[in-house]
């Protein structure tokens, strides 16, 4: 599967406002967020620090926060 592909995951109605969601990929955990704005992130569910499950953490604007160590996810970019 190369990055242009694209496979449903989940439909907008399942996803709820700040709350993450794990979905499972060819054997990799993504986490899909619902932004207060409506914007829809994915990325991978777990935080380059201690692999913590970002779906699990606190949703803020764009950021998500690692719940093990509370390190702020940018979701636009994937940076710490």
């Amino acid at each position: 599967m190369d990055s242009e592909t694209k496979i449903k995951v989940s439909s907008i109605d399942s996803l709820t406002p700040l709350i993450g969601k794990k979905v499972v990929i060819e054997d990799k955990e993504i986490g899909l967020f619902l932004t207060e704005d409506g914007q829809i992130h994915a990325i991978q569910n777990r935080c380059p620090h201690k692999d913590g499950p970002l779906s699990e953490g606190t949703v803020s604007g764009d950021y998500v926060y690692c719940p093990l160590h509370d390190q702020k996810i940018d979701m636009n970019t994937g940076l710490v």
